[in-house]
């Protein structure tokens, strides 16, 4: 995911931790030489980071390399200026992937599984940064895009 200027680049490489491999989330400054370096400085299995168009926030999905906190991979919210780091979901069993900003910055849509159902179907939510407040839009629904 490019930042908006297009002058960084977030993008998730695997690393080893013991006999596992996990996702974990780079930044690569693209100005006169590149200087790639983690993103944070405590990750877990982090993946499908999406950089908000104003540039404020980078959405990701983080799953817990352990799995204390079940098998979902949940919605997380880095402020790149600041690095504050905020939870938006918080569900075991869902598994939050592929997210997609409006063009202002204020919603967020997010495919999610039910990891707990026997047959799982995709669903897309909506995440409003403004009134912090998730809604399932669609059940069954992959790729959602916002029009131009």
């Amino acid at each position: 995911a490019f930042s908006p200027e297009g002058t960084e680049l977030v993008f998730a490489n695997i690393r080893q931790v013991g006999q596992q491999f996990f996702s974990e989330l780079f930044i690569a400054n693209l100005s006169d030489s590149v200087n790639i370096q983690p993103l944070l400085d405590h990750s877990e299995e982090d993946s499908n980071p999406a950089w908000s168009p104003d540039g404020r926030w980078i959405a990701f999905g983080r799953r817990q390399i352990d799995r204390q906190s079940g098998p979902g991979s949940q919605l997380m919210l880095l402020e790149v200026q600041t690095g504050h780091l905020i939870t938006v979901t918080d569900e075991p069993t869902y598994n939050s992937t592929r997210f997609v900003w409006d063009p202002f910055s204020r919603y967020l849509l997010i495919q999610r599984f039910d990891l707990a159902s026997s047959s799982p179907s995709p669903e897309l939510w909506l995440y409003d940064l403004v009134e912090d407040g998730l809604h399932m839009l669609v059940d069954n629904a992959v790729g959602a895009q916002w029009l131009p």
